[in-house]
């Protein structure tokens, strides 16, 4: 199940990419891990700017825009972890609620 999160993660990533030029299947499974090892480094929280800079450079290196590997790594983070947590949170709250009544 996770493989397959993970599946439909990356390809969604991958098309999102695409939507702002043409991007490299190649070029972005094997900088995609490379990125996620960068924000890895515990400088900032959540890797927020690491992200950002770590694409700009790796993407940018194959020949994809690096302004929109900016904003498509910012767009790729909030897609997959910040919206989840903005909708899934209050539907948690609201079934912890639910349950103590």
């Amino acid at each position: 199940m996770t493989a397959l999160a993970q599946l439909l993660n990356m390809t969604g990533s991958l098309q999102l990419y695409r939507a702002f030029g043409p991007m490299d299947t190649l070029l972005f499974f094997l900088g995609g891990p490379l990125i996620t090892l960068t924000t890895a480094i515990p400088i900032t929280v959540s890797g927020i700017g690491l992200r950002e800079l770590a694409a700009m450079e790796v993407f940018g290196r194959g020949g994809f825009p690096p302004d929109a590997a900016a904003v498509t790594a910012s767009l790729s983070f909030l897609g997959a972890n910040v919206i989840p947590c903005v909708v899934l949170l209050p539907l948690e709250l609201w079934s912890i609620f639910r349950k103590e009544q």
